[in-house]
């Protein structure tokens, strides 16, 4: 639920709801201690879910009608907001790529290009069928991983590695 529970009702406490286009370290996370992640990123991967979205060919490119888009966004930032009354799972995929989006302060700013490149650098594409070979220890891998992470804060790392877990699911269980 997008909504804080026990939260006044009326227009005059609307802002308390707001989701989208705050900072990071403003979102309402899950009560669990070591969750790190907006609970609304949760709620709108689960609502995703519940509609088989995850199955839909092409659930992150195919645009929904922005109205409906909108609407949605306006009634999770007011906390009017009742996923019941959306069938079309390609609007929670638009919902997470607007929260993103709308970040003020982008999860990886604390990257350089530089180093995505020396990542990136290690596994070389095999040109005749498009897969990637490790041209390294998997160990070393691992190792220029973790060093990227460790340059994000906390909460930036948990929705980085959130939505790394979510790309994977998708991949995993989409149509091709």
């Amino acid at each position: 639920d997008a909504r804080y529970e026990g939260a006044p009702e009326g227009i005059e406490w609307g802002s308390i709801h707001q989701q989208f286009g705050i900072p990071l370290h403003q979102m309402r996370c899950s009560s669990r201690g070591d969750d790190s992640v907006p609970a609304l990123l949760h709620m709108l991967r689960r609502e995703l879910l519940m509609r088989d979205g995850i199955h839909s060919k092409y659930i992150y490119r195919i645009n929904p009608d922005q109205r409906d888009v909108q609407n949605a966004k306006e009634c999770i930032n007011t906390g009017n907001f009742d996923s019941s009354r959306i069938s079309d799972p390609h609007i929670f995929a638009s919902l997470i790529k607007h929260w993103l989006r709308d970040l003020p302060v982008c999860i990886l700013k604390n990257f350089q290009f530089s180093d995505i490149h020396l990542l990136a650098s290690l596994a070389i594409e095999n040109s005749s069928d498009g897969s990637l070979t490790l041209i390294c220890a998997f160990d070393q891998l691992d190792a220029q991983a973790n060093k990227l992470l460790d340059l994000l804060p906390c909460q930036d790392r948990g929705v980085f590695l959130w939505l790394l877990d979510h790309m994977l699911e998708v991949v995993d269980k989409s149509k091709v």
